[in-house]
């Protein structure tokens, strides 16, 4: 592209340089014929007629040479567009290949997800059917628990579509109230109990009180089991995970105002797991995309995307960075009550 502008330059010189050798040769025969008729004793009658004609040739030199540097920048700014152009169509290919290879990912991802359970629920219906006869009752019930487990898997994989499309269209409903978020913690909590159970895991709740929010009671719990759940997974046997709250603040800017900071209470989920890749604290939270550290683990790159759009649905923020000695913490700021009402005030 710059060989491009230079040839371009040279070109434009080179008929400056003609243009001004041709328009001196004329003059000079104009000023001959003008000095042998005498016209220019006349005209300018205390000037030689030689210091007039140098500055003739230099008015016409300079202002071909304006009309040249005036028509290089202006090629110059068209390539330099172009140039911009070509690079925003480069970007915007590479863009739309990522998010081909993203998207065929998350396909062969859910055709495996899908499969899985449905494999599981067909096949322990099978066996019960063939076998039923001489089943025990505890190989009944391993049976349908089984199956139950599988449908329960295929139901959440479902939500989490129907929820991603619900929120990508603008259609996710919430109804927002006065609730505590402690009892929210500890609901999710007993809901998971069985898992943590399987894994020998020890959990940390915040000490019993009462700290009212303005949430939407089913997808704020929601938020929670999602990231319960991500915990759990992640956490190697016998581990801890950890509930914190505290007192917090979020930085806002509104249109035309400077930066201002609003109350606001922080509610953090910790595991011991591996942890965050490095740079890659913000893509987990992109749809269809999982974390690096963690391959082969299952899922659909769903849930976390669905956490940071149901918080930023509250008006709050949500974050994951890598605790010490190991492990993440996944951070939501939520709005106090002070704060929401003056944002609508």
């Amino acid at each position: 592209m710059r060989t491009l502008q230079s040839r371009y330059g040279l070109l434009w010189l080179g008929a400056t340089l003609g243009v001004a050798s041709w328009f001196i040769d004329s003059c000079a025969d104009w000023i001959w014929f003008a000095k042998n008729e005498r016209f220019l004793e006349v005209l300018v009658p205390d000037q030689p007629v030689e210091i007039w004609m140098r500055s003739l040739v230099l008015v016409i030199c300079g202002v071909l040479g304006y009309l040249g540097q005036h028509a290089y920048n202006r090629q110059r700014s068209l390539m330099q567009a172009l140039e911009r152009s070509n690079e925003a169509l480069a970007a915007a290919k590479e863009a739309a290949e990522i998010s081909s290879r993203t998207k065929s990912a998350f396909l062969a991802n859910v055709s495996h997800e899908l499969r899985t359970p449905m494999h599981a629920v067909l096949s322990f219906a099978e066996l019960g059917r063939d076998r039923y006869e001489h089943l025990t009752p505890d190989k009944t019930h391993q049976y349908f628990a089984s199956i139950h487990d599988s449908g329960a898997r295929l139901l959440a994989l479902l939500n989490d579509l129907l929820d991603i499309s619900k929120i990508e269209a603008g259609r996710m409903e919430f109804r927002f109230e006065e609730t505590d978020i402690c009892t929210m913690i500890d609901t999710a909590c007993e809901e998971s109990k069985l898992l943590l159970a399987e894994k020998r895991l020890s959990i940390i709740c915040p000490p019993a009180a009462e700290v009212t929010l303005h949430l939407d009671r089913q997808r704020f719990g929601q938020v929670l089991r999602n990231l319960l759940s991500n915990a759990i997974k992640f956490s190697p046997p016998e581990g801890e995970i950890r509930f914190e709250l505290q007192t917090g603040l979020i930085h806002r800017q509104n249109v035309g105002a400077p930066t201002h900071a609003v109350p606001a209470l922080a509610l953090r989920v910790s595991d011991e797991g591996v942890g965050i890749t490095e740079g890659e604290s913000e893509k987990i939270f992109e749809k269809f995309t999982q974390g690096s550290a963690t391959p082969g683990t299952g899922g659909t790159g769903l849930g976390l995307a669905i956490v940071r759009d149901i918080v930023t649905a509250h008006g709050g923020f949500v974050r994951a960075y890598n605790r010490k000695p190991r492990g993440a913490t996944f951070e939501i700021l939520l709005p106090t009550a002070s704060a929401l009402s003056e944002t609508q005030g």
